[in-house]
């Protein structure tokens, strides 16, 4: 409505939300709807043909909203992952030439190199769940996509024989070290006391620096220190 209650004219066009996959197919924004901060991600870029480049951006720009990805930090941690994941495709002899051709034992041989550790488990569980939104991944491959898989959980590591070894001979160097140091010193300030080093002299300052510093038993000669 108009200020004088008569109905505001409508637009001649049409308002749509911008696009997040451009018109070549590979290039996909996303827009942080907290802060409008916008991020490209381009899929050209990814060492994969082009019809599996096409496919993952295609799934990937379909989260880029604000009902599914709200902050760009959740797509860039993603994409971070189809990096990884697309590398490894690579370097297979026969990589698969799209996301329908991918496998149940190609998945499997994915999951296998990933859940050994805690950034590998992710990487396997957010990938499967953007790989299963593709309506050609079905039966089995969907199937071991979307299964559930174990977190692993955090591995102390034992010290083998010879790092043991190596650590104790270390320890022992520098414990005998600052024995020395110590019996070195402590013979000293008795000297001192004893009166056994000129006064003003480089040993007897020596010595009356360690008797300040409490050394041994406290000092009987009155040194002055505070």
């Amino acid at each position: 409505m108009s200020r004088r209650g008569r109905r505001a004219s409508l637009p001649q066009t049409v308002h749509h939300r911008p696009d997040v996959l451009d018109g070549g197919g590979l290039v996909v924004e996303h827009r942080d709807s907290r802060d409008g901060s916008v991020r490209s991600y381009d899929f050209s870029a990814l060492p994969v043909t082009e019809a599996m480049q096409r496919s993952l951006a295609v799934l990937f720009s379909a989260r880029c909203r604000p009902q599914r990805w709200e902050s760009v930090e959740t797509s860039t941690n993603i994409w971070e992952m189809l990096r990884v994941f697309a590398g490894w495709l690579a370097a297979l002899p026969e990589s698969p030439h799209d996301v329908d051709a991918i496998t149940t034992g190609v998945w499997n041989a994915w999951k296998l190199s990933r859940t050994t550790r805690v950034g590998g488990y992710h990487q396997v569980t957010r990938v499967g769940a953007l790989l299963i939104d593709d309506p050609r991944v079905v039966g089995e491959v969907a199937e071991a996509m979307g299964k559930r898989i174990p977190k692993p959980r955090a591995q102390e590591t034992s010290y083998t024989n010879a790092e043991f070894d190596q650590i104790k001979t270390a320890a022992r160097r520098v414990f005998r070290s600052a024995l020395l140091r110590i019996e070195h010193n402590a013979r000293h300030l008795e000297q001192w006391r004893a009166g056994a080093f000129t006064e003003g002299g480089r040993d007897w300052l020596i010595g009356e620096a360690l008797d300040c510093r409490g050394v041994g038993a406290s000092s009987t000669r009155g040194s002055g220190c505070i």
